[in-house]
């Protein structure tokens, strides 16, 4: 329930942040490929960094992992408020550039803890369920989530966006700090960096499935950041669209999701 509830919060926080940043970069650019460019850096750490953060959660302390995940977000995006504050420029855009990449870097180490956790917390036969209710969660508030971000950046400036993503991670780092301690029982010495890299490579390869969903995602990921992109520019550029009315033409993206996973079974 704390590892739910967490990331309820998370999942909220994320929506908001997710629509400001594109927005921002409109205002700082008024380009399509800037706002491209930004969904591409977003992508980078699952392509180049995503087989050591495996190894590395596997070293780690998941509880511990999880925590420090959250709170460099949160200074992150206070960082990225404070810098872009300043005005728009040159600056101001690579600062979106950074800041983007370590985000998603420690979101996705964040998610890897995550789902190691749940498989502490209950036992084999309940992963499912826990699983099915956790994207159930996250996909409802790809509806809900979306239009009230544009609601709440009608009424206030871009830049606060990010300050009000960091203070809803808060209380989820609380909730974070709250779960049971980690296991402490002596663990198998690690093989090695060289090592385990490898084994993952070999698994990688041999496994003929793994190797398939893994091309799959890479170009699914790659049409959906170009899709996203390309809304949110043609809603501002084209349509003129208030924030608050992109809001709810992506929380009907959010709807359907909803729909393909209630028909799914």
């Amino acid at each position: 329930m704390l590892l739910l509830a967490s990331g309820f919060v998370l999942a909220l926080g994320g929506k908001l942040y997710e629509l400001t940043l594109p927005l921002l970069l409109y205002d700082l650019t008024h380009s399509a490929v800037a706002m491209s460019a930004m969904r591409s850096i977003e992508f980078l750490p699952n392509l180049l960094l995503a087989v050591f953060i495996g190894v590395l959660v596997d070293r780690s302390r998941k509880k511990r992992w999880t925590i420090l995940s959250v709170f460099f977000q949160i200074a992150v995006l206070a960082g990225l408020y404070l810098w872009t504050e300043k005005g728009p420029g040159a600056s101001s855009l690579y600062a979106c550039y950074i800041g983007g990449f370590l985000l998603m870097t420690f979101g996705y180490a964040y998610n890897n803890a995550r789902v190691a956790l749940v498989k502490q917390c209950l036992p084999a036969g309940l992963l499912a369920p826990a699983n099915a209710s956790y994207s159930f969660m996250t996909t409802l508030i790809g509806i809900g989530g979306p239009a009230l971000t544009g609601l709440i950046l009608s009424f206030s400036n871009l830049q606060d966006g990010l300050l009000l993503t960091a203070a809803a991670y808060i209380p989820a780092l609380l909730l974070l700090s709250l779960l049971p301690a980690d296991d402490r029982s002596p663990r198998p010495k690690p093989a090695g960096w060289s090592r385990e890299l490898g084994e993952a490579r070999r698994e990688l390869m041999r496994n003929r499935a793994l190797w398939q969903i893994t091309l799959l995602v890479v170009f699914m990921n790659a049409a959906s950041g170009m899709v996203d992109a390309t809304v949110i520019f043609t809603a501002k550029d084209r349509l003129a669209l208030s924030s608050g009315m992109l809001g709810l033409v992506l929380s009907a993206a959010g709807a359907g999701g909803l729909a393909g996973s209630l028909l799914l079974p």
